[in-house]
Protein backbone atom coordinates (compact mmCIF):
# COMPACT_ATOMS: atom_id res chain seq x y z
CA UNK A 1 0.00 0.00 0.00
CA UNK A 2 2.96 2.31 0.98
CA UNK A 3 4.63 1.55 -2.72
CA UNK A 4 1.15 2.14 -4.66
CA UNK A 5 0.64 5.24 -2.50
CA UNK A 6 4.47 6.88 -3.31
CA UNK A 7 4.22 5.93 -6.74
CA UNK A 8 0.57 7.73 -7.61
CA UNK A 9 2.34 10.21 -5.59
CA UNK A 10 5.73 10.78 -7.49
CA UNK A 11 3.35 10.57 -10.83
CA UNK A 12 1.07 13.47 -8.80
CA UNK A 13 3.85 16.05 -8.29
CA UNK A 14 5.83 15.32 -11.90
CA UNK A 15 3.32 14.16 -14.30
CA UNK A 16 5.00 12.37 -17.51
CA UNK A 17 4.00 14.77 -19.74
CA UNK A 18 4.83 18.01 -17.71
CA UNK A 19 8.63 18.78 -18.94
CA UNK A 20 7.62 16.79 -22.68
CA UNK A 21 4.81 18.38 -23.79
CA UNK A 22 2.96 21.76 -24.48
CA UNK A 23 0.30 22.72 -21.45
CA UNK A 24 -2.36 20.88 -23.35
CA UNK A 25 -1.52 17.75 -23.29
CA UNK A 26 -0.53 18.42 -19.42
CA UNK A 27 -3.43 19.54 -18.74
CA UNK A 28 -5.18 16.88 -20.57
CA UNK A 29 -3.27 14.09 -18.55
CA UNK A 30 -4.19 15.51 -15.30
CA UNK A 31 -7.78 15.75 -16.38
CA UNK A 32 -7.18 12.24 -17.45
CA UNK A 33 -5.54 11.29 -13.85
CA UNK A 34 -7.74 13.41 -11.57
CA UNK A 35 -10.58 10.85 -13.68
CA UNK A 36 -9.03 8.10 -12.84
CA UNK A 37 -7.92 8.34 -9.14
CA UNK A 38 -10.25 10.28 -8.00
CA UNK A 39 -13.68 10.05 -10.23
CA UNK A 40 -13.71 13.96 -11.07
CA UNK A 41 -14.92 14.71 -14.39
CA UNK A 42 -12.80 17.52 -16.08
CA UNK A 43 -13.59 19.45 -19.20
CA UNK A 44 -10.84 20.95 -20.91
CA UNK A 45 -10.75 24.08 -23.22
CA UNK A 46 -7.61 24.76 -24.64
CA UNK A 47 -6.55 25.64 -28.06
CA UNK A 48 -5.01 22.57 -29.54
CA UNK A 49 -1.23 24.34 -30.42
CA UNK A 50 -1.02 25.81 -26.54
CA UNK A 51 2.23 24.92 -25.42
CA UNK A 52 4.19 26.38 -22.98
CA UNK A 53 7.95 27.26 -24.10
CA UNK A 54 8.85 28.17 -20.72
CA UNK A 55 9.19 24.87 -18.14
CA UNK A 56 8.65 26.75 -14.82
CA UNK A 57 5.28 28.23 -15.97
CA UNK A 58 4.24 25.10 -17.29
CA UNK A 59 4.89 23.91 -14.11
CA UNK A 60 3.78 26.80 -11.87
CA UNK A 61 0.63 26.20 -14.09
CA UNK A 62 -0.52 22.51 -14.29
CA UNK A 63 0.12 22.75 -10.29
CA UNK A 64 -1.82 25.39 -9.31
CA UNK A 65 -4.86 23.70 -11.97
CA UNK A 66 -3.88 20.31 -9.98
CA UNK A 67 -4.26 22.03 -6.25
CA UNK A 68 -7.68 23.78 -7.84
CA UNK A 69 -9.37 20.68 -9.00
CA UNK A 70 -7.92 18.53 -5.76
CA UNK A 71 -10.68 22.01 -4.19
CA UNK A 72 -13.15 21.19 -6.08
CA UNK A 73 -13.01 17.25 -4.92
CA UNK A 74 -12.50 17.97 -1.34
CA UNK A 75 -15.07 21.30 -1.24
CA UNK A 76 -17.63 21.38 -4.11
CA UNK A 77 -19.88 18.12 -3.62
CA UNK A 78 -20.29 17.76 -7.17
CA UNK A 79 -18.76 15.39 -9.97
CA UNK A 80 -17.47 17.44 -12.90
CA UNK A 81 -14.92 20.74 -12.92
CA UNK A 82 -14.21 22.86 -16.38
CA UNK A 83 -10.71 24.05 -17.26
CA UNK A 84 -10.79 26.74 -19.86
CA UNK A 85 -7.40 28.23 -21.38
CA UNK A 86 -7.34 31.68 -23.40
CA UNK A 87 -5.00 33.95 -23.55
CA UNK A 88 -5.95 37.67 -24.21
CA UNK A 89 -3.61 40.49 -25.40
CA UNK A 90 -0.30 39.90 -22.79
CA UNK A 91 -2.11 37.59 -20.42
CA UNK A 92 -2.63 34.19 -20.42
CA UNK A 93 -6.13 33.36 -18.31
CA UNK A 94 -7.30 29.49 -17.04
CA UNK A 95 -10.99 29.53 -15.48
CA UNK A 96 -11.68 26.32 -13.08
CA UNK A 97 -15.11 26.16 -12.43
CA UNK A 98 -17.52 23.62 -10.95
CA UNK A 99 -21.43 23.77 -10.36
CA UNK A 100 -20.82 22.56 -6.76
CA UNK A 101 -22.05 24.07 -3.34
CA UNK A 102 -19.70 27.46 -3.52
CA UNK A 103 -18.46 29.42 -0.42
CA UNK A 104 -18.29 32.64 1.09
CA UNK A 105 -15.65 34.77 -0.23
CA UNK A 106 -14.79 36.83 2.85
CA UNK A 107 -15.58 34.03 6.02
CA UNK A 108 -12.53 32.41 4.16
CA UNK A 109 -10.56 36.04 3.57
CA UNK A 110 -11.04 36.13 7.49
CA UNK A 111 -10.40 32.69 8.17
CA UNK A 112 -6.68 33.05 5.48
CA UNK A 113 -6.19 35.56 7.97
CA UNK A 114 -6.75 34.29 10.83
CA UNK A 115 -4.16 31.35 10.74
CA UNK A 116 -2.30 29.72 8.35
CA UNK A 117 -3.94 29.42 5.83
CA UNK A 118 -2.28 27.64 2.56
CA UNK A 119 -5.65 27.58 0.03
CA UNK A 120 -6.70 30.27 -2.39
CA UNK A 121 -4.72 32.79 -0.66
CA UNK A 122 -1.55 31.41 -1.10
CA UNK A 123 -2.24 30.48 -4.58
CA UNK A 124 -2.75 34.20 -5.01
CA UNK A 125 0.58 34.48 -3.66
CA UNK A 126 2.83 32.62 -5.88
CA UNK A 127 1.28 33.79 -8.97
CA UNK A 128 2.43 37.49 -7.71
CA UNK A 129 6.02 35.99 -8.01
CA UNK A 130 5.20 35.64 -11.74
CA UNK A 131 3.72 38.89 -12.28
CA UNK A 132 0.09 37.40 -11.86
CA UNK A 133 -3.04 37.40 -10.15
CA UNK A 134 -6.04 35.48 -8.71
CA UNK A 135 -9.64 36.51 -8.98
CA UNK A 136 -12.36 34.14 -7.08
CA UNK A 137 -15.80 34.49 -7.49
CA UNK A 138 -18.22 32.57 -5.43
CA UNK A 139 -21.50 32.45 -3.66
CA UNK A 140 -22.99 29.51 -1.30
CA UNK A 141 -24.89 26.76 -3.49
CA UNK A 142 -24.09 28.75 -6.54
CA UNK A 143 -20.42 27.12 -7.35
CA UNK A 144 -16.89 28.62 -7.61
CA UNK A 145 -15.06 30.16 -10.84
CA UNK A 146 -11.44 31.01 -10.28
CA UNK A 147 -9.57 32.74 -13.15
CA UNK A 148 -5.51 32.52 -12.57
CA UNK A 149 -3.60 35.34 -14.80
CA UNK A 150 -0.31 35.66 -15.61
CA UNK A 151 1.49 38.15 -18.16
CA UNK A 152 2.31 36.31 -21.30
CA UNK A 153 5.00 38.16 -23.26
CA UNK A 154 7.61 36.15 -25.73
CA UNK A 155 10.18 38.74 -25.66
CA UNK A 156 10.83 38.01 -22.07
CA UNK A 157 11.96 34.30 -20.51
CA UNK A 158 8.63 34.89 -18.02
CA UNK A 159 6.46 32.87 -20.07
CA UNK A 160 5.86 31.75 -23.41
CA UNK A 161 4.00 30.23 -26.28
CA UNK A 162 4.57 28.81 -28.74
Amino acid sequence: KALTTSKRLAIEFNPPTLTSEGLDAALGWLAHHIKNQYGLNVDIDIPENFSMVHEDERVLLVQLVQELLMNVIKHADTGRAEVSVKRKENHIFIEISDRGVGFDIEKEKSLAHDKIHLGLFSIRERLRLFGGDLHIESEPGKGTRITLKLPFDPGISQLGVE
